[in-house]
């Protein structure tokens, strides 16, 4: 029991500290799909939280909790933020983005850590009115970043639900 509380403990403050940033700022993640031909910045908060089977063993029973954090700045056409994929156990992506913005769809360069070794990856995702999906295909190594080979045949896959940044 101690050990869920901890890792619950855990979770809740990376997530906080992941969305936290040194600007206040007004605007929710209730807004309109953001467009490219606004001047003001927007800011838009993206969350998905899964929970799986615990894991038992002869001490303790551990709960098995994966978080995706997606924390968008927009300003006109461009696009920055922070891409943090966590799952309870191994292999977790934590790092930034930095891309376009063109119509609803996000291309972007996701820079991240992962098992002490950091890599580039290209992320296209599309921005709906509640949520965003994020697009899965093959991958190829061009020029040091890992981009979709086809991207037209590339499907989006996985989704997170919009919420209040923080």
């Amino acid at each position: 029991m101690k050990n869920i509380i901890v890792s619950l403990s855990i979770l809740f403050f990376v997530y906080l500290m992941s969305s936290c940033n040194s600007e206040k700022s007004n605007t929710t993640a209730n807004q309109e799909t953001p467009s490219a031909d606004t001047n003001n910045e927007q800011q838009l908060c993206f969350l998905r939280v899964t929970r799986g089977e615990p894991i038992v063993t002869e001490e303790d029973t551990l709960p098995v909790i994966d978080s995706l954090i997606i924390r968008l700045v927009i300003k006109n056409d461009s696009v920055a933020g922070v891409y943090n994929w966590l799952p309870s156990q191994k292999d977790r992506l934590t790092g930034s983005l930095k891309g376009t913005l063109k119509g609803d769809v996000v291309t972007a360069i996701h820079t991240y850590g992962a098992e002490g070794t950091t890599a580039r990856e290209e992320k296209v995702m599309k921005i709906g009115a509640d949520s965003i999906w994020i697009k899965h295909g093959e991958l190829q190594e061009k020029e040091g970043v890992w981009v979709l080979e086809d991207k037209e045949a590339a499907q989006y896959t996985e989704s997170a639900p919009k919420v209040n940044c923080k």
